[in-house]
């Protein structure tokens, strides 16, 4: 039973980690080539509305996927929950449609601008994107360690989007053939998801209303860091609207889209560690402790290579990936890299209290990161523009993950991944790659890559307890001895 579970999760994790990887790179390849064919303002103009609909689209969230996640993962074969779940949405979207299209007239949006929000705001029942239906349905999948049927439905999702950008210059077209191509591009995988659910476990869509009541009064407080935390993800392009134009936010979208999707690599880990984090709380919770120090380490380490790798070559980085039009963004994006580490850290943290049923603190720590984010933003926007938005993340992640590190500390989880070999792992790879940043970029890229990996195998990055756990939950252990993987 142990050995199947292991295999279970290595699958899992394998499955979660390469096709987010494929799923990540086609849709970051679609979003790249579009921001060149479309332009800077263009791109400006198409983030600013998918940032005001990401928002609304989370009227309807309800909070309710942690509570239905956790306790499908309790018994996965009661859809009851999920079913509630869905009718809840359902019936959610319709009086926040007409809400949001009164609004938009009222607030004088070009007709052409209503047009592509309203196809923007469709794709939430369609796409994976927005975490509004088909997020509801993966959770079958999630449960049951079988995330690589929804992994390649993602796949088909972005490879038929970027057939469909790569239509733009040879026929000329525009901004509204990218948004309906952007709606269009996930219907096939939402009707195989549908498919799949019905083979695989033959879900029904049922009109379930029996554990309704129970359900929203669960979710209420987490809707409420929902809620919060969508405008804090999506602030600072509002407000770059505000105080400058399409323009500044092209350039501030383009920082975004090659951060954002690192959240990948967060997703595929707490995803794959929830169900065993779950299980402990009844089975074993002594094991837990380790679980989630070796989280917070690979959340730390991830988006911390990725910043210093990129750190010295930014300017080489943006100009090849969406051209020299784009080079402003360069800055902010290695701040924003930098970001990334709390913004994981907050990401885990929001799951982990929903295991421990305090899933309250999640309503304050979203609350005191929008109320932060917004006082820094309309100090650093003014003076300097992108960079200055960057910035203001930075700040308001990094407190708001102190502070959950101290509720953490409440809740019997001492946060103590960090240490001197790890610190000085971080100062010597950078200063490495800092001397090795006077080469061309291709030189640079590969030594720094090379670099980074032998001192993480080789310099113990992981202490001896973390590798001998790893080693047993993944049956790896001749690997390891093999490579000689010791601690520093």
């Amino acid at each position: 039973m142990l050995h199947q579970k292991s295999k279970s999760i290595i699958q899992n994790i394998f499955s979660l980690t390469i096709g987010q990887i494929i799923s990540t790179a086609l849709s970051f390849l679609s979003i790249t080539l579009a921001a060149r064919f479309l332009g800077v303002e263009n791109f400006g103009r198409f983030n600013y509305l998918l940032a005001i609909v990401f928002v609304v689209s989370r009227v309807i969230d309800l909070g309710l996927v942690p509570i239905v996640f956790r306790e499908l993962s309790k018994n996965k074969s009661d859809f009851s929950l999920l079913n509630s779940a869905l009718i809840i949405r359902i019936f959610a979207f319709i009086p926040t449609w007409i809400l949001f299209n009164v609004t938009l007239i009222i607030l004088d949006f070009t007709f052409t601008e209503i047009l592509l929000a309203n196809l923007l705001i469709t794709n939430t029942f369609l796409s994976a994107k927005f975490v509004s239906f088909r997020e509801l349905l993966d959770l079958p999948f999630k449960v049951s360690l079988k995330m690589h049927f929804p992994m390649l439905v993602n796949v088909i999702d972005n490879l038929i989007l970027l057939i469909l950008v790569i239509l733009i210059p040879v026929y000329n077209f525009g901004l509204i053939y990218f948004v309906i191509a952007y709606l269009l591009a996930n219907l096939p995988g939402f009707l195989i998801i549908i498919f799949l659910l019905k083979k695989k476990f033959r879900f029904k869509l049922k009109f379930e209303v029996r554990n309704i009541s129970w359900l929203l009064t669960l979710s209420l407080p987490i809707y409420g860091y929902v809620i919060l935390d969508v405008i804090y993800q999506q602030l600072d392009v509002l407000l770059l609207k505000y105080y400058f134009d399409y323009f500044e936010i092209g350039l501030y979208a383009a920082a975004l889209r090659l951060v954002v999707p690192l959240l990948f690599f967060a997703t595929a880990i707490i995803h794959t560690f929830f169900p065993i984090i779950n299980e402990n709380i009844v089975e074993n919770i002594s094991q837990n402790k380790k679980i989630v120090s070796f989280i917070f380490k690979m959340l730390f380490l991830f988006p911390t290579v990725l910043f210093l790798l990129f750190l010295f070559k930014s300017d080489d980085f943006v100009r090849i990936i969406f051209g020299n039009n784009y080079l402003g963004a360069s800055t902010s994006t290695s701040i924003l890299l930098l970001a990334q580490v709390f913004v994981f850290f907050n990401f885990f943290i929001l799951n982990l209290t929903v295991v421990y049923n305090k899933q309250n603190w999640n309503f304050f720590l979203a609350a005191y990161l929008l109320l932060s984010n917004f006082l820094l933003n309309i100090v650093f926007i003014p003076m300097y523009h992108i960079e200055g938005a960057a910035f203001a993340k930075l700040l308001s992640a990094l407190t708001a993950s102190a502070g959950s590190f101290y509720f953490l500390k409440k809740l019997g989880h001492r946060v103590d991944f960090l240490s001197i070999g790890l610190l000085l792992w971080i100062a010597l790879n950078g200063f490495i790659l800092y001397l090795v940043s006077f080469l061309n970029f291709y030189a640079y890229l590969l030594l720094g890559i090379l670099i980074l990996l032998i001192s993480f195998l080789y310099m113990g990055v992981l202490k001896r307890t973390e590798i001998d756990y790893l080693a047993s939950l993944f049956k790896i252990e001749k690997w390891l001895l093999k490579f000689r993987i010791i601690r520093w």
